[in-house]
């Protein structure tokens, strides 16, 4: 056995197969042992190109192609429709499979985690720019480095490297038929060496153009009827048909140490050439394949007679069969008969060309994995030169269940290319039990998981969503934490996004409760609201209490501390058994006690959210609210914070009995009230335009009441005993000046909202013992404070978003009236049981979802625990259709549309355009350039996605028009408008500089150093 440090693990795979399979459904057509050939109907061909010839004798209606090639999701991976449109299907493809074998592997930004990332990748001929972008006038004639850079197969991986952000190394492999292979054991040799830490390899191959088939050849490399009959005696070729398949491996110690999923482990694989052993440079060599599985075998350190199965290349060719079956026996070297499963893919999809080994790895990969290798199809009889009889083989003909008795299944792939480039792997199954067990202790596990989605548009959200639901009922109840790890962590971020919060793992009918939600900015700013006396709380908490150690340990600890100055826990009151409710009530209406409890438990949820990573960007309290709002920004330590609160609340609590009234009017009705009650009430508090409170003695409360009643004025009284802010604190206020005297007051850390005037509290000084004498007397401006935080937040281009620390809603919905436009978040939840809202664990991680999915900063890592990757869908992007037609024009045409053009810019030298016929021209060449008809006259050059080549492009159209714009003016005046007024000012300059003697300046794009400085300056070079 070779050290484990050799062995290199597979940690997900990607593909798209004919009939557009993913890699779980071809699994699923694998064990079905169905096929993705299709029948082309006759109207079909009727209308194709193959005209015709399709009812020539030898024509076979067959193909088996993706339907879907078209689609590309090009705005998420940042290129217009101009480059979109250009870029080779099979590099788009694959780059598609690339970002989601990153998700399924859990490394969805593997160079931010400090992993060093490689691309091997190969494709195969490039159908598309032959019979579409060179038969299409209008895309022939772009730039031709352009049209390169977009389609060349050297830059199949350079194009994911640089897509994807990944700073290993990015090979492109061409061997032919054997290319994804030799990608694969490149790949593997990186890694052991210690090159790289993780590596994508693979490669993409679409052959077909459009549902045609082919005529048949006696001999050739095609098949008479479609099918690949694999080792069969009737046995005449292949199809070939398109394919796209990555895989993602690593290391395998590094595998399990991180918890990632493994469908199974290569132990060693060899790469040769047959040389000249070989009757021309596209047969084949029975010498040539033998060595490269005896050297694959020897790299492994696996003895032949352990091996369970091999994916063989298989191209179901009469004497192509028999000569790799006949290296095998040489390779195995032994006497034992018929041990050896045989089998080939190609008998399902077809030979997917340049793809076709890394298709044999995932499909023997996942025989490893589920213990099963599905049936080759297409076989009856073995062909009699196989001499299957006496080899160490036998032909796979129904799904084979491996031996349950043996721990490590072994597996060998082969794929051989013409020219005699060689390939062959040696694969394990995973081993047992790689998952860490102790990854959850008792204490440790979630009472409470967040499951969370996202994707590129509403509908695909939907889709993802429903795939994972159907893929739950795979695992147990004790994988939940593995599922949200998966799905929370080890997934890219998108626009859409929906979460649940889930105790048990979700069924089906849960589907329903999935919350869904679009992100609402990339500048979101969060305001934390804390609310002050009149909401519930005795027994709110409790649950939370029992769930959650960080708020334990925060009410705990201030707990302790007020007991020296109340003389009682207020957990009593806080969390009471139902022998003592009633008393708790009782005692709950007293400000002694609402005080502290309100201050306890707002600043224990500002630590739960804190400890999740959601920092706010502005404070704003209610009365009391703001206090708290000034503890947690620093103002008051933890000892002033908890003296002050004691002391006002004993000192509040001792004063006269009174009420307090909401008026759902606009605060100036007050000057409509009786002067008696005006000069006995207060205004405690303007919430909107629409509401304020009234606080005074009970007597004039009850005349306001009823003198609003009878001017239709709706009002409710608050649940409160004491006048707050009127002139009944005002015998209190000489000794809560004593008890601020002692106090020392720090700038806020966060921008505090004052209560007194509306305004963000700018510095240190205008926080002392003045400003929270007045605090507790005057008008609370809450209505003024939203106004002024909005306003803020909106200047800086960034969406507010308030969150209320209290199971009520009340300074929510107060928030909302005074601005629709904010994103309100709460921790509570209706409770049909009970009056109240209560909060537990699971309303916390409910408001994390909810601000994770407006696009809020959160420390995931702290929210959903560590644990390991599991198999579930990834997100389905928002694929459109970017697709070049082809038209009528003959290559050779483009000459006459070359002169044309240079006659079009001789004839047009002379004119001098208007600053409107320059944003014009201007506009209508950008929009055939990068194919966007959006385009606006602000739109900035590089935000629309464009680059140098597409420059270039935009320069030679205006040389058309007599307009000389270099690159370097493009670069630096990025918009239409300043291109346009650049030109425009320098026409006159243009205009000498275009006379016959300066002929030659003109049609050379010269780069000088200015210009040259300006271009690195615009991408971020210098």
């Amino acid at each position: 056995m070779n050290n484990i440090r050799d062995d290199i693990a597979i940690i997900g795979m990607s593909g798209r197969y004919p009939k557009n399979m993913t890699v779980p459904e071809l699994w699923q057509l694998l064990l079905n042992g169905g096929s993705s050939v299709s029948e082309i109907a006759t109207d079909v061909l009727a209308k194709s190109e193959h005209a015709s010839i399709y009812q020539d004798i030898s024509y076979v209606p067959k193909c088996a192609m993706l339907q879907e090639k078209d689609k590309f999701d090009a705005d998420f991976f940042r290129m217009n429709r101009s480059e979109a449109m250009l870029t080779d299907p099979q590099q788009r493809l694959f780059l598609t499979c690339c970002l989601e074998v990153l998700d399924l592997a859990g490394f969805p930004h593997p160079t931010e985690s400090g992993f060093k990332t490689g691309v091997f990748a190969t494709s195969t001929i490039n159908t598309y720019l032959i019979l579409n972008i060179f038969k299409s006038k209008e895309f022939f004639s772009r730039d031709k480095m352009q049209i390169l850079m977009a389609n060349e197969k050297d830059f199949i991986s350079s194009r994911v490297a640089y897509k994807l952000n990944l700073t290993g190394p990015a090979i492109t492999i061409q061997t032919a038929c054997s290319s994804s292979l030799v990608a694969i054991h490149e790949a593997c040799s990186y890694l052991r060496r210690g090159d790289i830490d993780l590596a994508l390899a693979g490669g993409a191959s679409l052959p077909t153009v459009g549902e045609t088939g082919y005529l048949f050849t006696p001999g050739g490399a095609v098949s008479s009827d479609g099918k690949c009959k694999v080792f069969d005696e009737n046995a005449d070729g292949t199809i070939f048909t398109d394919g796209v398949g990555v895989i993602a491996l690593c290391r395998l110690s590094d595998a399990i140490e991180n918890g990632l999923n493994i469908y199974a482990v290569i132990k060693g694989s060899a790469v040769n050439n047959n040389g000249s052993d070989s009757l021309n440079i596209a047969a084949p060599s029975v010498h040539g394949q033998a060595e490269v599985i005896k050297s694959a075998l020897r790299n492994a350190r696996v003895d032949p007679v352990d091996i369970d199965f091999i994916e063989a290349h298989g191209t179901g060719t009469y004497l192509g069969d028999p000569i790799e079956v006949k290296a095998l026996t040489m390779a195995f070297g032994n006497a034992k008969k018929q041990y050896c499963a045989l089998g080939s893919v190609k008998s399902n999809v077809g030979h997917t060309d340049t793809t076709s080994g890394v298709t044999g790895v995932i499909k023997a990969a996942l025989a490893l994995k589920n213990r099963v290798l599905p049936a080759t199809i297409n076989y009856s009889t073995p062909n009699p030169q196989l001499d299957i009889q006496n080899t160490p083989f036998f032909v796979c003909d129904r799904n084979y269940q491996f031996n349950p008795d043996k721990e490590t299944l072994y597996a060998g792939v082969s794929s051989f290319g013409f020219g005699g480039t060689n390939a062959h792997a040696i694969l394990a199954s995973a081993p047992t039990n790689y998952r860490s067990t102790g990854l959850f202790s008792v204490a440790e596990k979630p009472i409470n998981n967040l499951l969370l989605w996202s994707d590129r548009s509403e509908a695909s959200l939907k889709k993802y969503v429903f795939e994972t639901f159907c893929y739950f009922e795979r695992y147990s109840q004790s994988e939940l934490e593995a599922i949200a790890y998966t799905l929370g962590r080890c997934r890219h971020e998108h626009e859409y996004r929906a979460y649940i919060v889930a105790e048990s793992l979700p069924k089906l009918q849960n589907f329903p409760q999935v919350v869904y939600q679009q992100k609402s900015s990339d500048k979101n700013k969060i305001v934390f609201l804390f609310p002050g006396q009149g909401t519930n709380w005795v027994d709110v908490y409790t649950v939370l209490y029992q769930q959650n150690a960080i708020f334990k340990r925060h009410v705990d600890s201030l707990s302790e501390k007020f007991q020296h100055y109340l003389g009682e826990d207020v957990r009593c009151i806080l969390f009471p058994d139902q022998d003592h409710l009633y008393d708790a009530l009782e005692k709950a209406s007293e400000t002694k006690w609402s005080q502290p409890a309100l201050f306890i438990l707002s600043s224990g949820l500002f630590k739960i959210l804190q400890g999740y990573g959601v920092k706010p960007d502005y404070l704003l309290g209610h009365s009391l609210g703001e206090l708290i709002a000034a503890y947690v920004g620093g103002i008051f330590s933890e000892d002033d914070a908890i003296k002050c609160i004691a002391n006002r609340a004993l000192l509040m609590n001792d004063t006269p009995e009174g009420k307090m009234l909401i008026v759902f009017a606009n605060h100036e009705i007050f000057h409509v009230l009786p002067e008696k009650i005006q000069d006995k009430l207060s205004v405690a508090a303007i919430n909107t335009s629409t509401q304020f409170v009234l606080s005074g003695q009970s007597s004039y409360i009850e005349e306001a009441t009823q003198f609003l009643n009878e001017i239709n004025i709706n009002s409710k009284l608050l649940a409160v005993s004491k006048a707050f802010h009127s002139e009944l604190m005002d015998d209190i206020l000489p000794s809560w000046d004593n008890v601020l005297k002692t106090i020392e007051f720090n700038e806020s850390k966060i921008p505090l909202v004052s209560n007194l005037t509306g305004e963000i509290l700018s510095d240190k000084s205008s926080i002392t013992d003045a400003y929270w004498i007045k605090h507790l007397r005057n008008t609370v401006r809450f209505e003024e404070g939203v106004n002024r935080i909005v306003e803020d937040i909106v200047d800086q281009g960034a969406k507010p978003v308030f969150v209320e620390l209290s199971a009520a809603k009340s300074l929510s919905t107060l928030s909302l009236m005074n601005c629709a436009e904010i994103e309100s978040v709460s921790l509570g939840r209706p409770n049909n049981s009970a009056k109240n809202n209560v909060i537990d664990q699971s309303c916390i991680l409910n408001a994390i979802g909810q601000l994770w999915s407006l696009g809020c900063h959160l420390d995931l890592a702290s929210v959903i625990q560590k644990s390991y990757v599991i198999e579930l869908p990834v997100a389905k992007l928002n694929p459109e259709s970017y697709w070049i037609k082809p038209d009528d024009v003959r290559i050779q045409d483009f000459s006459s549309v070359k002169v044309s053009t240079q006659a079009s810019h001789d004839s047009s030298e002379a004119k001098l355009f208007s600053k409107m016929e320059l944003e014009d021209l201007s506009l209508r060449i950008w929009k055939k350039i990068i194919l966007n008809e959006q385009i606006t006259i602000n739109d900035d050059f590089f935000l629309l996605g464009g680059d140098s080549l597409q420059a270039l492009e935009i320069t030679r159209e205006f040389k058309a028009y007599g307009i000389p714009v270099s690159l370097a003016d493009i670069m630096t005046y990025s918009t239409i408008k300043q291109l346009a007024d650049f030109i425009f000012s320098n026409q006159n300059k243009v205009s000498e500089n275009s006379s016959p003697l300066n002929k030659n300046k003109l049609d050379r794009q010269t780069i000088n150093e200015e210009d040259l400085s300006q271009i690195i300056k615009q991408l971020n070079l210098d």
